[in-house]
């Protein structure tokens, strides 16, 4: 039964880059509902580690994965 009279709960979304191998670890970003992550709310080493993700995908990380996280 859904109790109406608490507020929702707000749901972020996180894009995973999940490893290829168990060499590699599981790399997380916030993301909106669509998958884009906001670049400039990145901290400088994040937005490397975001970027390198992206390019290694398919060599050390699967595909990413949106996956919402309820708060």
């Amino acid at each position: 039964m859904e109790d109406f009279a608490s507020p929702p709960r707000a749901t972020r979304y996180q894009i995973c880059f999940r490893p290829a191998c168990l060499q590699n670890r599981c790399v997380a970003f916030p993301c909106d509902e669509r998958g884009v992550v906001d670049l400039d709310g990145l901290s400088e080493a994040g937005r490397r580690q975001y970027l390198f993700a992206r390019i290694v995908t398919r060599v050390e990380h699967v595909h990413p994965e949106l996956v919402a996280v309820a708060q």
